[in-house]
């Protein structure tokens, strides 16, 4: 659904791929030349009682979205190819001034060596007005930007159970409109990761991350670019045959390169399980801790503690039961002034979903769903509450 909470930068592209690998319709029925081609369309219709996440004078609105999107694959096992692209056309009944297209488009490629080495690219790039924030909105405003995720990396296995991962990401978000320039940026990561393989399928490992953010204004840059060092020790893999999960626990140190602005360092948390409780039916438990940019005027970042759950259920090999649930605190650094307190923001948040999936035919699908978000601040003027319903109609080719 719109907004939903659980998409952080760059996670709307992985929901398109995972949009076009329906079980129904997951090998495509188009075959041109090396490429495996899927299509989709989905049409649909979604209530929301609050459109702009306003605390009072909510403004309501029926919202119509046309969604095309086309996937080409090149699949194999030495090499392998995809290219996707999926637009979602915006049409509301009453609030037509915020009529829009979202786009959104993934590319990625993989090369294996014979000699245990692998070469992966990636690249997903979004436009959109979509609120932006994470694990929830925080700016609740609509404002078009555009958000590209590039990762280049390597894995290499040595001796079986040795393996030696190197990833470089780039991130940018770049905001349209000019009274938010101040919030466009760059960030850079390099990561190295060991994995041990202790158990057939069950690894730990040891991560460093190199962080610098960059800020395009110069007024945000003195005082937002950050340089900073992540360290973590986790563990991946199958635990047991029905049981994956990839946990990971660290410490982070961030160093602003205004020495006035207050350095943070802190525990960070990365973490999620999935139980195949019964075939293909699952249930995945996430959560983490973790230092965020903030888009608020004297906030360069917030800490954010979160956790949630989400199941899908086949009630019957037709119909997909799915119920989700987040909840969490955003806490931020420095006190928040307002005509009526000041005082440090603290943001408590909850969202929970649920939505049933009928796969009528191979090509048809129509699904239904719910969907509520809470936001309540020690700031009056920043809560929000939203309630959505959308019902779609999908057909994949």
């Amino acid at each position: 659904m719109r907004r939903a909470a659980v998409t952080s930068a760059g996670i709307v592209l992985l929901g398109l791929v995972a949009g076009f690998a329906k079980p129904a319709a997951a090998q495509g029925n188009i075959q041109l030349g090396p490429f495996r081609i899927l299509t989709s369309l989905e049409l649909s219709g979604e209530y929301d009682d609050n459109i702009l996440l306003t605390n009072t004078d909510k403004i309501s609105d029926f919202i119509w979205i046309i969604s095309p999107g086309i996937l080409l694959e090149i699949p194999g096992k030495t090499y392998s190819v995809r290219l996707g692209y999926r637009a979602d056309i915006l049409e509301y009944t009453d609030n037509s001034q915020l009529d829009t297209v979202h786009h959104n488009v993934l590319a990625d490629a993989q090369y294996n060596f014979p000699w245990n080495l692998s070469l992966r690219l990636s690249d997903r790039f979004i436009i959109t007005d979509d609120f932006a924030g994470f694990p929830v909105p925080e700016l609740t405003q609509l404002v078009t930007r555009d958000e590209n995720t590039l990762d280049v990396g390597a894995q290499y296995t040595l001796r079986e159970r040795y393996s030696f991962d190197l990833n470089f990401r780039w991130f940018l978000v770049d905001y349209q409109d000019s009274e938010f320039d101040n919030l466009d940026r760059q960030d850079y990561t390099i990561s190295g990761t060991f994995f041990y393989r202790f158990l057939p399928k069950t690894s730990v490992l040891g991560e460093v991350d190199y962080v610098w953010v960059r800020y395009d204004q110069p007024a945000s840059a003195s005082a937002r670019d950050s340089d900073g060092w992540r360290f973590w020790l986790g563990l991946k893999g199958d635990v047991t045959a029905k049981t994956t999960l990839l946990v990971k626990a660290g410490w982070e140190w961030k160093d602003y390169t205004n020495p006035i602005q207050r350095d943070w360092d802190g525990l960070i948390v990365e973490g999620s399980i999935i139980w195949k409780y019964r075939e293909p039916s699952e249930i995945r438990v996430f959560g983490g801790r973790a230092n965020v940019e903030s888009t608020f005027e004297g906030q360069p970042y917030y800490v954010s503690n979160y956790g949630g759950v989400e199941v899908r259920h086949f009630l019957s090999e037709r119909l997909v039961l799915r119920v989700s649930g987040l909840g969490g605190v955003n806490n931020y650094p420095y006190d928040t002034v307002t005509a009526t307190q000041i005082a440090k923001r603290s943001d408590v948040f909850f969202e929970a979903g649920v939505s049933l999936k009928y796969q009528m035919k191979k090509w048809l699908a129509f699904e239904v769903g719910y969907n509520f978000l809470d936001l309540n601040s020690n700031f009056d003027e920043f809560d929000y509450t939203d309630n959505r319903i959308k019902a779609s109609i999908i057909l994949t080719y």
